[in-house]
């Protein structure tokens, strides 16, 4: 009789245990403005490789798996912004560039690479006056 109400116990408990909510949803890390993850890091190196050698295929698969890894790496969006620029489609190459300006608002050299890249990208589709604007700024590391 002792062990048929243990195993009703532990029966109960296990019910019980179903209706109970799960931990509480973990918060996204802050945004940083260096990408510390090995995996990340090395997708990165992968990517920049494949552009090297020209394959931009291979190369934004890398970064977007990198990104799928973290979303907010300011220096992950400007890999892509070089890769889309390199493939010829200016606007998203500037709009990355931008958001990769946008995450790392106090990085003096993240700000200079990624608005050097909307330099070339404006001039790319014959904005000379917005490309001239984002070489001053990329001199000065962001904007004022």
């Amino acid at each position: 009789m002792t062990r048929l109400i243990g195993i009703a116990a532990v029966a109960l408990a296990l019910a019980l245990a179903g209706c109970a909510t799960g931990p509480a949803p973990v918060e996204p890390p802050a945004p940083s403005a260096q990408t510390t993850s090995t995996a990340v890091l090395s997708l990165l190196d992968e990517a920049q490789r494949a552009r090297g050698r020209g394959d931009l295929e291979a190369a934004s698969a890398h970064i977007e798996r990198a990104l799928r890894i973290d979303r907010r790496s300011p220096a992950l969006h400007v890999e892509l912004a070089l890769i889309r620029f390199a493939g010829g489609a200016f606007g998203q190459a500037e709009a990355l560039a931008l958001k990769a300006a946008s995450l790392a608002p106090s990085d003096a050299a993240l700000q200079s690479r990624a608005w050097s890249v909307v330099a070339r990208a404006r001039e790319a589709t014959g904005d000379a006056a917005g490309a001239a604007e984002a070489r001053e700024i990329a001199r000065a590391g962001g904007p004022p």
